[in-house]
C-alpha cells in the first residue's frame, strides 16, 4: 500500500520527482567525475567543492529541523540597559544557561548553544580602561573652569570605580564562584566575602560578560545614553524582544520611570538596602 501511495503520488507531481531524481543523478555523476578526474584537470577542487556544498546542506537542514523542534521561532534578541552588578549577572546567567563549556588544555571553551539568545547590554559609563584618558580630559578643562572638580566627577562615572563597599555573605560568593568561569575550570575562586567593592564586582563581571560575548552572544556598549528604554523594541533600536532596566537612578529619566511607578526613593546614610541573590 505504501509503495502504490508513493507511485501515485509521483505521478500526481512528475516534474518535481522526475527533478529530484534528476538532480540526485547529476549529483553522483559528478562526484564520480571528479575522482576520476583525480590530479588531473583539477579534480580534487571539484571533489572539494562538493564537500562543501553538501556539509552546508547538512548545516542548514539541522538548523531548519532545530527551529522545527522548537515551533519555528528565531532566536530571542535581548536589551540589559545598565552593566552595574544586576544587569551583567543577569546577562551572564543567560548566556551561560545557553552555552557549553569545555575545558580544553588550561583554559576553558565557551561555545554557543544553537538558538541561543542574543544578549546585548548598554551602559551609560565610559569603562575602567579608558580612565586615563578621560582624567586628562577633565584636568585640561579644569584648567579654564574652576567651580567645580570635574577630574573627581569624571573618575566617578567611569565603570569599574565605585568604591561603596557591599557586605557579602559565603553563601553569596559560592553562588557567584559557581556561576562564574575560572582560569582552568567551570568555576572560579574570587574573594568576595565578607566585603566587595561594588567597582571590583563590575569589573569581574564585565570580564566574564566579555568572554560570552567573543564566544557570539552579544555585546557591551559603554558610553551608551538610554532616554527611552522602549525604544529598543523598535526595528531602528535594533528590534529587541525583551529589555531589561538595571540602570541606576540616572540611568533613565526620571519621567520614564515615574510614568512606570518606578521613582526612586533616596534615603539617609543611616537607611541600607539588603539584596538577596538566588
Amino acid at each position: 500500500m505504501q509503495a502504490s501511495a508513493r507511485v501515485k503520488q509521483h505521478e500526481r507531481e512528475p516534474n518535481a520527482w522526475e527533478r529530484d531524481m534528476a538532480a540526485q543523478a547529476a549529483l553522483v555523476a559528478a562526484r564520480l567525475k571528479a575522482r576520476a578526474d583525480g590530479s588531473g584537470s583539477g579534480g580534487d577542487e571539484h571533489a572539494k567543492a562538493l564537500r562543501r556544498d553538501a556539509l552546508e546542506r547538512l548545516r542548514l537542514q539541522r538548523e531548519a529541523l532545530e527551529a522545527e523542534r522548537i515551533g519555528g521561532r528565531r532566536a530571542a534578541r535581548i536589551a540589559i540597559v545598565g552593566a552595574g552588578p544586576a544587569g551583567l549577572w543577569l546577562a551572564v546567567l543567560l548566556a551561560r544557561k545557553h552555552a557549553t563549556l569545555t575545558l580544553t588544555g588550561n583554559a576553558v571553551k565557551i561555545t554557543r548553544n544553537s538558538h541561543a539568545p542574543q544578549i546585548d547590554v548598554y551602559e551609560r559609563r565610559l569603562p575602567a580602561a579608558e580612565a586615563g584618558a578621560a582624567v586628562r580630559s577633565a584636568d585640561e578643562a579644569n584648567k579654564y573652569d574652576h567651580s567645580s572638580d570635574n577630574s573627581e566627577a569624571t573618575s566617578k562615572a567611569l565603570h569599574g570605580s565605585r568604591n561603596i563597599i557591599l557586605a557579602i555573605t559565603q553563601q553569596t560568593q559560592d553562588l557567584l564562584n559557581r556561576h562564574l568561569c575560572g582560569t582552568a575550570s567551570s568555576h572560579s575562586h574570587h574573594a568576595f566575602a565578607p566585603t566587595s567593592r561594588i567597582g571590583d564586582i563590575e569589573r569581574i563581571l564585565a570580564a566574564e560578560f566579555e568572554r560570552y560575548c567573543a564566544a557570539g552572544f552579544g555585546q557591551l556598549t559603554y558610553g551608551a545614553v538610554v532616554g527611552d528604554p522602549d525604544e529598543f523594541h523598535s526595528a531602528r533600536r535594533g528590534g529587541y524582544d525583551v529589555v531589561f532596566v538595571a540602570s541606576g537612578k540616572k540611568g533613565v529619566p526620571d519621567e520614564w520611570r515615574i510614568a512606570r511607578g518606578l521613582e526612586s526613593i533616596v534615603e539617609g546614610t543611616a537607611a541600607a538596602i539588603l539584596v538577596q541573590v538566588r
